[in-house]
């Protein structure tokens, strides 16, 4: 991740740096669809994922690893 490569979808999801990767050309559609998908979700878990991010951009990251673990059981 620090090595400062470009690296295609399918090389980034096999160690789980990402779940999911579309086409360019679906991209606006399915950048779409995740909102929507993130706005339905209560405004409580929403909450608790933005402080966990925020939490983790201040701490060390073994100390921000659970909190970061819970909000990806969220939804």
């Amino acid at each position: 991740m620090t090595s400062g490569h470009t690296i295609n979808g399918a090389t980034a999801m096999k160690p789980g740096l990402i779940n999911r990767a579309v086409d360019d050309e679906k991209f606006d559609e399915e950048s779409k669809k995740l909102i929507a998908s993130i706005c339905e979700n209560s405004p409580l878990v929403i909450r608790y994922n933005k402080h966990a991010i925020e939490d983790a951009l201040r701490g060390t990251f073994d100390e921000s690893l659970p909190k970061l673990d819970a909000c990806s059981w969220t939804g």
